[in-house]
């Protein structure tokens, strides 16, 4: 019975076209951001072991909406009726039932 060693060449050519994505600019990679309540649009990355104040205009926020007391309110009031994880993941997951609970909120 031969032994091809095929998970071995799998992964070596896996890793070979990851790091071709990565050497073109191409690969995703998300940045560890922590959010600064109250000071829009702040924000200190975290990278290696290193901190770094920013700036962040995200696409999903450029109206600074995570920041507005209104939404806030409407989340906390959310959280308590169906639960934070609940709510999490049927935010994340575009659940209708807890997403139009939180629109609803006068803004």
């Amino acid at each position: 019975m031969k032994n091809h060693n095929w998970k071995s060449n799998y992964l070596s050519t896996l890793q070979s076209e990851i790091d071709k994505i990565k050497d073109e600019g191409h690969y995703r990679v998300f940045n560890n951001i922590e959010r600064k309540a109250g000071q829009y649009p702040k924000a200190t990355r975290h990278s290696n072991g290193q901190t770094e104040e920013i700036d962040v205009w995200c696409s999903n926020d450029y109206l600074g909406m995570s920041q507005n007391k209104e939404v806030i309110s409407a989340m906390q009031s959310a959280a308590e009726k169906l639960g934070y994880r609940v709510l999490l993941i049927s935010i994340f997951n575009s659940k209708k039932k807890s997403h139009s609970y939180i629109k609803k909120k006068e803004l």
